[in-house]
């Protein structure tokens, strides 16, 4: 059994065990630091949505599958200042953290974008995104922009993390501060997906399980 096809069959176990239909779980390929022929192979075995971090390695990953069926998950800190050099070429942004970065695409993107909004449920200043109350009241402001689709949210690791994401997505829907209930969790890494999976996860990335050490 290929590292694919590994990935799958635990998504799957982990759905199963929670009484979760596995096709609702969607695996995100992280080729962060990863060999474009690495990519390309994994391409070829069915899997269409990656996972990248950084603008320019994105922008050159893109060429790379180019001939491809790709979706592009932006998953990393993106700045105003590069908002534009990939925009409207990327699927999904994970990581939208602040209203400055809301009208940045709002104004910049051509159609609407669908975006994740990044939880830091622990205030930790080595990791990006933002806290659940300031999440509570920025989300209302989204209704503002045209250009921004709020689909769910995002955060990291520890599970009591997990669980507090999908507390707050409830919430959130239960008080209708968003026009559509928003139904997407991206959480849970290559050593904690199933885990995530488990608390309520739609969205698993994964990079090193996948692909391998990076490099």
């Amino acid at each position: 059994m290929g590292k694919l096809e590994e990935i799958r069959h635990r998504i799957k176990m982990a759905a199963q065990k929670s009484g979760r239909n596995p096709d609702s779980i969607l695996l995100i390929a992280v080729s962060k630091g990863q060999s474009p022929s690495k990519m390309r192979e994994t391409a070829c075995h069915g899997q269409i949505d990656f996972g990248e971090n950084y603008v320019q390695e994105m922008q050159a990953k893109m060429e790379t599958l180019k001939n491809e069926k790709s979706v592009w998950h932006f998953i990393g800190h993106l700045q105003t200042n590069k908002v534009g050099k990939i925009i409207d070429a990327i699927d999904w942004l994970h990581s939208l953290d602040s209203l400055k970065l809301a009208k940045a695409i709002n104004q910049k993107r051509k159609t609407p974008l669908r975006c994740l909004l990044e939880i830091n449920f622990g205030n930790e200043k080595t990791k990006t995104g933002i806290s659940k109350e300031e999440a509570l009241a920025f989300i209302p402001r989204l209704k503002e922009f045209s250009n921004i689709d709020l689909k769910g949210l995002m955060t990291m690791a520890p599970r009591s993390h997990f669980a507090e994401c999908m507390l707050l997505l409830q919430e959130i829907n239960e008080r209708h501060l968003y026009p559509k209930p928003l139904t997407e969790l991206s959480m849970g890494m290559s050593s904690d997906f199933e885990i995530a999976i488990e608390v309520g996860a739609t969205m698993v990335r994964i990079g090193t399980a996948l692909f391998g050490e990076r490099g």
